[in-house]
């Protein structure tokens, strides 16, 4: 809508992480409006960890036909069930609702070459003819744990607009 929006994660408050949204003005610092509730929050059916909290971290919003896509990482990060998903919303600051078919990129636990798939940046191509992710995965593939390596995959939208990473 040609206005500057920032989005930051609030660490672990009441053993949840939630994601919050900012209207910044032109100069890119001035803070003109803040979110007083989240919009995007944990839902312990997607962000169980080991320890029972729960984590919707390192948002990062794309626009697409008009429509905001806000690609967050949910779970423990040292987890290997870290993963990505996606909330949608017509509006940049609410209306946000996670998409039913949540992780959009998750590692199997039985997968011995990925895991703690997180922490998303998106790109077009340097062609503007495709879309890419880059993301991190961990090292250790059998024990996750916090060293981490990135990766690029590409992105498409499907026939229903729905945001779909290679993996």
């Amino acid at each position: 809508d040609g206005s500057v929006y920032l989005y930051v994660a609030q660490d672990q408050v009441n053993k949840k992480s939630s994601i919050y949204g900012c209207k910044l003005s032109s100069d890119m610092v001035t803070v003109e409006y803040v979110t007083e509730q989240p919009i995007v929050k944990p839902t312990v059916s997607q962000s169980a960890s080991e320890d029972t909290k729960y984590w919707n971290e390192a948002p990062c919003m794309y626009k697409h036909e008009g429509k905001y896509y806000m690609i967050f990482s949910y779970g423990y990060y040292q987890s290997k069930s870290y993963s990505l998903g996606v909330s949608t919303s017509d509006k940049p600051l609410s209306g946000f609702e996670k998409i039913s078919d949540n992780p959009i990129l998750k590692a199997q636990n039985s997968w011995t070459y990925v895991s703690g798939t997180g922490h998303c940046s998106v790109f077009p191509s340097p062609d503007g003819t495709e879309f890419w992710v880059a993301y991190h995965s961990h090292i250790d593939v059998q024990n996750g744990g916090y060293q981490r390596k990135i990766n690029f995959d590409r992105a498409t939208f499907d026939t229903s607009e729905r945001l779909v990473i290679s993996g």
